[in-house]
């Protein structure tokens, strides 16, 4: 421990006390020595009268938090009581003070607790770089895999292409599952991509494209997208665009892939013959895009959660069949890229609805 104190007899009397605690203390009796030893020693702790000979203890502590000392504790010894000078210290960056004359017992307690408040900081602070690290080496391993992952996918999809493009599939029951395999292949690189960009969005580099997007096309390539599944689950999807031939200055890749994991979301919780509605309208400045089910409701206490990333709702609310996931948690980030916001409420008559505000010229 570092003292910056003048009064001989205080710092004879405070250094018995502390070496009997088992704290050992150097000392200097003006603030130049004192912010002196302080760079060169690193104590753990300074103790620091407020009425030095060149200057105040406000400016010494102010000058040692420049100096590298913005967490270690330093306590102010004051013979004065005002309120005015306990202020003016805490401004300056002390933790505590100590009013002279001082009981020794008092000294080494408020030493010893502040030094135990240091310690058990910098333990937290260590755990969490650990867990930092332990997150960064996590995502990059997923992102890698994510990464390898979208090689042979592609190669599935060009080779998709290639047989549907030599004319020798003929018609029928053939042809539709090779546009089906095409389609559940384009969804499986949506997926991987939604991770992939979630990993650049949390570090700064995802980057956006602006461009006039018509809204109906968007919509028909969502629905061409998921045209089997909604086949298989006998699903009444509608659309419904206000005005038909709405168009809007956004990112095109984002605007298709935020409305096809709504959509998907939609789809993967209504039932057999349940409806989806897709809707799209303008609004002062802004588009409004809606995606409505009729599935099992979420609780107004889930509905920011669930956009959460791997998001686990409470036993009670998994019997309902809603949960989160990577699809929502990217609707999320590729709204807020955009500058827009997102939100689930209650679809009138059953069901949710997910509303997607984004701004921009139309």
């Amino acid at each position: 421990m570092l003292m910056v104190e003048d009064d001989a007899s205080i710092v004879r009397i405070a250094t018995l006390a502390l070496k009997k605690a088992g704290i050992a203390t150097v000392s200097e009796g003006t603030g130049k020595k004192g912010i002196e030893r302080f760079v060169s020693d690193r104590p753990d702790l300074v103790l620091l009268d407020v009425g030095l000979p060149d200057q105040t203890g406000f400016q010494v502590c102010r000058d040692l938090r420049k100096k590298g000392g913005e967490t270690v504790p330093i306590l102010f010894l004051t013979s004065h009581g005002g309120l005015e000078d306990r202020i003016q210290g805490f401004r300056s960056g002390g933790q505590d003070y100590i009013q002279k004359p001082f009981w020794t017992e008092e000294l080494v307690a408020r030493v010893r607790t502040h030094l135990r408040l240091r310690h058990e900081a910098e333990v937290l602070l260590r755990r969490s770089e650990e867990l930092r690290l332990r997150q960064r080496a996590a995502d990059d391993l997923r992102d890698m895999i994510v990464h390898d992952l979208k090689v042979p996918l592609t190669a599935i999809r060009g080779t998709i292409s290639i047989l549907g493009g030599m004319g020798t599939i003929p018609s029928g029951d053939l042809r539709h599952l090779i546009d089906n395999s095409d389609r559940a292949a384009e969804h499986m690189l949506l997926m991987i991509n939604d991770i992939l960009d979630m990993g650049c969005a949390e570090h700064g580099s995802l980057k956006t494209a602006f461009e006039s997007v018509s809204v109906a096309e968007t919509f028909s390539r969502v629905e061409r997208l998921f045209e089997a599944h909604i086949s298989r689950r006998g699903v009444a999807f509608r659309t419904d665009i206000s005005p038909e031939d709405l168009k809007f200055r956004t990112d095109r890749m984002l605007l298709f892939r935020i409305t096809a994991n709504l959509v998907d979301n939609a789809l993967k919780h209504s039932g057999h013959g349940a409806e989806v509605l897709l809707e799209a309208s303008r609004g002062p400045g802004s588009l409004r895009l809606a995606v409505s089910d009729r599935g099992p409701g979420i609780p107004d206490s889930e509905k920011e959660r669930i956009f959460d990333k791997y998001t686990r709702l409470t036993d009670k609310d998994q019997q309902s069949g809603r949960v989160g996931g990577i699809g929502l948690a990217f609707c999320r980030m590729a709204v807020g890229v955009l500058g827009g916001k997102i939100r689930a409420e209650d679809r009138e008559g059953g069901g949710n609805r997910f509303v997607v505000e984004l701004p921009g010229a139309l």
